[in-house]
């Protein structure tokens, strides 16, 4: 697998998955703890068998005419396998086309120091992609398809093999990594997709190049999962896992976008057995920040080297400029993290914390040490070199992999790659004009490094920051060369022509480093947890120490061992199986790398809240009714409950049964309520076990005492009754866990008298609602309401109405009192008959006019009582105000009789005059009178009598002071001023409070111009 963190591993885990992993894993760990420890064993870039394929490059004359100067460019282009032997060799290449024919090249190195030079053109032997030099096409070519254009080189006697995709101004070399040296895990390095847009139509052009890479199979049934940084070309981010029998190959490019130059860099490729994996770009421009500044490009490719051979430490060393290149632009390089949280240092200085899969970007300006304490993985690339004023300059981009310090070797058998390619007069030239290799030594051997036989100059070196390493850029010809010293150094072979260049790692060792901690596999069953430790892959170092620390509720068992074994089991059980464990685990190996994982054990954790377990609980019930109860119970643990069962252990004669269906999920923190029932014959009594059960264990949670006993207790009543008895209404109940439940709540009619009733049933609950028909005639009711067991309750309530008749003293029934003329300053008093009709008697405390102005009731009448079947008089005075103008002119009023919320009103009537006298004296002197309003007063004070506030009205003839006083008639020296100030003539309303002012008698003193008047009040509050 890929490297993860240890929080990722964990959650990699699926551990309802591991019952079926789990016999696997034990068989696995069967076979490799016979295995010798493999983590110390070193190869290196020599071997006997070698896969590879080409990725696409972009070639000149795809499409022209045959026999034209492009098309035989376009056949010149080659793809080329460079062989180089220490001893004479035999050996062969095994490849196949696009059509899936097979060939066979054989050859001989019967001179180590001649390459063996293997060159095919590179028309269906070269993988096809969405660009294919020509056009972009829409099926992909071959991309996300398993096509078959592999190469199996095999020799007699180790070997070195290199190999060149080259074409017309684009190409690149890589080393190819023997056969023991692939592994099932990488990571791609790539650069970004160069999307070209053309301004005519908005589209992608087909100068559009992607970042890319292709897998190898070197096994049958190889099954091969990915991880993407960036969207596939088809399968976006979500591809499927592929199988790849040996010699297949699949090709992924990266998403062509108008909007994003995807990059490939950073996605994770495992497969089930070893496979082989190059990766890099079809033509990039770097970089890609210069824009078209550099117009040049350039394809870019190497072999992936497995994340097992990564390092924590490598050395970047400038690329030469060639004089006629642009200074345009810079070199780059970019470190690629294998696991979390890995931190990037570059000459001491932290640029970076990447995540498994994450890349930093920077400028490559000077030799620099790069390093950490996690495994990582560098690359450099050349830059662009041509601009439109330089023409073909020398150099372009290439992608080259720096191997890390750690597998640096003493001495390196390399090539340094020389093409053939026609010039424009149809020339056979070759391509590269300059051939360097880069050496990074410790200070110690800078002046024993042996190139060619020859020692190189310590003068050529050059500090590597403060570090202890030296570098030198020397330049070589064409063809092998050897290169060694007495310590590990590390060789960085390149070559550049006219905008072109290739470079790879001249050799390298692969020692498989341990940079993964040992990993933990579990399954639990119930209350135990079963699992596993192993540090068994070729590069690990075996398991040194297994610890726990955190142990809460659970029993660590860990296996004993000796030595560094490869596995060791363990198991954990809950020590209380109804509360919740955790423990952590601490696995080290012995390149100190430590997985720590928490395990948490949900023990089963439902109850009822209570000081004790089980819970006493008692209930009691009626007989021979079914009584229910809930019981209310808790999850008080971490995780989810399910509890699929409940069993009820009951004797006696009460029966007792569940009714809530199962299964039952309660959250961590949650309740729910499960429903009991009971029903007994007789009195009596019943013990009961209530039990819970989940697919593990089951708990005792509550003890449980059922009684049952005859109802003795009459049904629940709660009355909401308004003032005046009605309307009224009664809430029911029947429903504890005793009674026996209502049988029956009815009207007794013949005890019902002018009452609406409605009666609603729930159950044994019920609601009677009952209201009066007519407010003017006495009601009554009479409610029954009786239970199963016979108890009963009567409710029965006489309402009084406002029985009464008015009429007048003939006995004619009265609608309205209307008085004749009266003259103004006289008071007129009339009397009407009521009549009470009822049964009851009736009192009027207050007897209410609605103005109360000119008519008035005499209060010495009050309260007015009328026994039932009795009449009284009641006598009511008119004390005109104003004078009618005409016959029709009249003072009204109403007077209200209120009793049991209801009234009765009378409306009143009546007509003021002015009397008019002529009479002569005995001096025939004629003598005129006249009965006139009180000087200024018009009306009131009303209402009367007063409460807390009263009215004045008056009318001024003239102008002048006004005063208003209330003066107390039993203590004339407690004097209150309600008004007092100078007024013009005209109609006035004064109101005045009476807040501060005691019931009783008192005058009020109307000062005016006109004259002064007394009038006595009354107050009643």
């Amino acid at each position: 697998m890929i490297y993860h963190s240890d929080k990722q591993f964990a959650k990699l885990i699926n551990v309802s998955m591991l019952g079926t992993f789990l016999p696997y894993f034990l068989a696995f760990f069967c076979i490799t703890a016979s295995l010798p420890t493999l983590a110390q064993v070193a190869g290196t870039s020599k071997g006997k068998e070698f896969w590879l394929t080409f990725i696409p490059n972009i070639h000149r004359g795809v499409g022209a005419l045959p026999g034209s100067q492009e098309d035989r460019e376009r056949r010149s282009d080659s793809l080329y396998i460079f062989i180089a032997a220490e001893v004479p060799t035999t050996g062969k290449i095994t490849y196949r086309d696009i059509f899936n024919r097979q060939y066979v090249r054989n050859f001989t190195i019967s001179n180590p120091s001649q390459i063996y030079t293997f060159s095919v053109m590179w028309d269906n032997f070269e993988l096809v992609g969405v660009n294919s030099g020509g056009e972009l096409l829409p099926d992909g070519g071959q991309a996300e398809k398993r096509a078959v254009q592999s190469f199996k080189v095999e020799t007699d006697n180790d070997v070195m093999v290199y190999a060149l995709n080259q074409a017309w101004t684009t190409s690149d070399a890589f080393l190819v990594l023997p056969r023991p040296a692939l592994e099932r895990d990488y990571y791609v390095m790539s650069y970004p997709s160069d999307n070209i847009i053309d301004d005519r139509t908005g589209r992608l052009s087909v100068g559009s190049t992607p970042s890319q890479f292709a897998v190898v199979a070197v096994e049958n049934n190889t099954r091969i999962i990915f991880t993407p940084t960036a969207p596939f070309l088809f399968a976006g981010r979500n591809p499927s896992p592929v199988v790849l029998n040996a010699g297949d190959v699949y090709l992924v490019q990266a998403l062509p976008s108008t909007s994003f130059n995807y990059d490939l860099t950073g996605t994770g490729i495992s497969a089930d057995k070893p496979i082989a994996v190059f990766a890099g770009h079809q033509r990039a421009r770097i970089p890609q920040e210069s824009g078209f500044d550099l117009n040049s490009r350039d394809c870019l490719v190497e072999q992936m080297v497995p994340t097992t051979n990564y390092g924590k430490s490598a050395f970047l060393t400038p690329y030469p400029l060639p004089q006629d290149a642009s200074p345009i632009g810079w070199d780059v390089y970019r470190v690629l993290a294998a696991i979390d949280s890995t931190p990037i240092f570059v000459d001491s200085v932290r640029v970076a914390t990447l995540n498994a899969g994450q890349f930093f970007t920077g400028r490559l300006t000077k030799a620099a040490e790069v390093y950490s304490d996690k495994p990582f993985m560098v690359a450099q690339y050349k830059k662009t070199s041509s601009t439109g004023n330089t023409g073909l300059a020398n150099s372009d981009p290439l992608m080259m992999s720096i191997p890390p310090y750690e597998q640096f070797l003493n001495s390196y058998r390399f090539i340094s790659a020389q093409a053939v390619q026609l010039n424009s007069n149809n020339e056979r030239v070759k391509v590269y004009n300059f051939q360097y290799v880069n050496v990074v030594a410790p200070q110690t051997v800078i002046d024993k490094v042996v190139l060619d036989g020859v020692t190189v100059s310590s003068s050529q070196f050059s500090r590597i920051g403060g570090t202890r390493f030296f570098y030198a850029t020397l330049p070589v010809t064409d063809g092998v060369h050897t290169i060694s010293a007495p310590e590990p150094i590390g060789i960085y072979v390149y070559g550049y022509g006219p905008a072109n260049s290739y470079g790879y790692i001249g050799g390298m060792s692969f020692t498989l480093f341990d940079y993964r901690p040992p990993n933990v596999i579990s399954q639990q069953e119930c209350a135990k947890i079963n699992g596993m430790v192993f540090d068994s892959s070729a590069s690990d170092s075996h398991i040194a120490s297994i610890t726990t620390e955190s142990v809460n509720n659970v029993q660590v068992i860990i296996a004993p061992f000796t030595g560094l074994p490869d596995s060791v089991s363990f198991n954990a059980e809950l020590i209380d199986p109804f509360t919740d464990g955790s423990f952590i685990l601490n696995a080290k190996d012995s390149a100190g790398y430590t997985t720590r994982i928490q395990f948490d054990i949900p023990g089963f954790t439902v109850r009822v809240k209570a000081d004790t377990i089980p819970v006493a609980i008692r209930k009691d019930g009626p007989v021979k009714r079914e009584f229910c109860f809930p019981i209310t119970i808790a999850n008080e643990g971490r995780f989810p409950q399910t509890i699929n069962s409940i069993r009820i252990e009951d004797a006696g004669l009460v029966q007792v049964r569940l009714n809530s269906t199962t299964p039952i999920t309660i959250p961590p923190g949650g309740s729910a309520d499960i429903s009991i029932c009971a029903i007994g014959d007789s009195i009596g009594e019943n013990s009961a076990k209530i039990i819970l059960e989940n697919s593990c264990a089951s708990r005792h949670i509550v003890d449980l005492l059922v009684t049952t006993n005859a109802d003795l207790t009459p049904p629940i009543i709660n009355v909401n009754k308004s003032d005046c008895g009605l309307p009224v209404t009664f809430n029911i109940s029947d429903e504890t866990l005793i009674d026996s439940g209502l049988d029956s709540v009815a009207i007794i009619e013949s005890e019902t008298i002018n009452c609406k009733t409605e009666i609603t049933r729930n159950g044994d609950r019920a609601t009677v609602n009952i209201s009066i028909i007519d407010q003017f005639k006495d009601a009554k009711y009479t409610l029954l309401i009786t239970d199963k067991a016979g108890n009963r309750r009567i409710l029965s309530d006489s309402v009084p109405g406002l029985t009464i008749s008015v009429k007048d003293k003939q006995g004619n029934v009265l609608s309205s009192l209307a008085f004749d003329s009266t003259a103004l300053g006289a008071t007129r008093c009339d009397s009407i008959i009521i009549e009470n009709t009822g049964l009851y008697p009736i009192t009027f405390s207050q007897v209410y006019l609605s103005r109360n102005l000119a008519f008035s009731v005499p209060v010495s009448q009050l309260p007015f009582s009328i026994a039932a079947g009795e009449q009284r008089s009641l006598a009511i005075c008119y004390h005109p105000l104003i004078a009618a103008n005409d016959i029709d002119t009249m003072e009204r009023d109403t007077i209200g009789l209120y009793f049991a919320c209801s009234e009765k009103l009378i409306p009143l009537s009546g007509i003021g005059v002015q009397l008019l006298g002529k009479n002569n004296t005995s001096c025939d002197v004629m003598l005129r009178s006249e009965i006139v309003s009180v000087p200024g007063l018009i009306a009131g004070p009303y209402p009367h009598p007063l409460q807390d506030r009263g009215t004045l009205e008056i009318g001024m003839r003239q102008q002048g002071h006004v005063s208003i006083r209330l003066r107390n008639a039993f203590n004339p020296n407690i004097i209150n001023i309600l008004h007092d100030q100078f007024m013009i003539s005209g109609l006035y309303s004064i109101s005045f409070s009476t807040d501060q002012l005691s019931s009783g008698l008192w005058i009020m003193e109307l000062i005016m111009p006109e004259g002064i008047k007394t009038i006595p009040i009354l107050i009643n509050k």
